[in-house]
């Protein structure tokens, strides 16, 4: 199980929703890329859980929005 580091490529402004560029959650999975593998549920889980924002609903779980960085 490797542990991968997730971090926000951009800013992103959508009414009350503000996500600025550099935020990141580590997530640790079996998959080469955690953002393919289950839909992205464990990355979309970890933002919420640290941040409270639901990157699915504005559909930002994608590679041009976030970085993937293997620890």
């Amino acid at each position: 199980m490797a542990l991968y580091k997730i971090t926000t490529k951009r800013k992103f402004v959508n009414g009350n929703l503000l996500i600025d560029k550099g935020m990141s959650v580590q997530v640790s999975s079996f998959a080469a890329n955690p953002l393919y593998y289950n839909e992205g549920n464990d990355v979309n889980n970890a933002f919420i859980r640290i941040f409270g924002i639901d990157l699915k609903p504005q559909g930002l779980l994608s590679a041009t929005f976030l970085e993937v960085e293997k620890m």
